[in-house]
């Protein structure tokens, strides 16, 4: 910017020019490797694994399109669950009561 009344400057401060102008050949898609096998999604019983993978190269010009997963999943089975009886813990305490008089109720929780 000019300061004290100079001059601007003459020109723009980007300039764009093309580039590449060449036609593209045509390529076809690749996807890139399958990921390793994600750990299974359960710490004991049926879970599942997952795998991904992601394109390398998209189709130009006409190539041939990518017409696969890019996504897996499988089963997988760790050792069985433990069985848990369920078992009560010790009970909150009193909630106030409801009424001041003529009988009321009040409330207590456990877990």
């Amino acid at each position: 910017n000019p300061l004290n009344g100079g001059d601007p400057c003459p020109t723009d401060l980007i300039e764009v020019a093309g580039c590449n102008e060449g036609p593209c050949s045509e390529q076809d898609c690749t996807v890139a490797e399958w990921t390793d096998w994600s750990v299974c999604s359960a710490e004991c019983g049926r879970g599942f694994q997952e795998r991904s993978r992601d394109y390398h190269r998209r189709p130009c010009e006409g190539g041939l399109g990518c017409n696969v997963a890019l996504k897996d999943a499988k089963p997988c089975e760790m050792e069985a669950c433990e069985c848990v009886d369920c078992k009560w813990g010790q009970w909150g305490m009193w909630s106030h009561c409801s009424q001041k008089c003529g009988g009321g109720q009040r409330s207590r929780e456990r877990w």
